[in-house]
């Protein structure tokens, strides 16, 4: 039963592997954490100068939006594939 409990404690706005934007930075969610209020959530950066960098935020003290997977681009990661498709 302990198991159905913590499966129905994720929020039905954040999960993860989903995409969030927090301080005008895009974020994949690797895990997250119910806290009083909200949920503390564990992200690696995939956009920006930040690329790779983890951190963590509270939905109580910073805004975070999640990003539709409808609106989200495939942009290349390394160097090779980015300079063949700016060809």
């Amino acid at each position: 039963m302990n198991t159905i409990v913590v499966a129905q404690q994720h929020s039905d706005a954040f999960a993860p592997g989903s995409i969030v934007v927090a301080r005008d930075e895009e974020w994949h969610v690797n895990t997250m954490d119910s806290i009083p209020g909200g949920w503390l959530l564990h992200v690696t950066d995939v956009s920006g100068l930040v690329t790779d960098q983890k951190a963590s935020f509270s939905t109580t003290i910073d805004q975070v939006e999640t990003l539709d997977p409808i609106n989200a681009q495939v942009i290349p990661k390394n160097r090779l594939s980015s300079a063949i498709s700016l060809r």
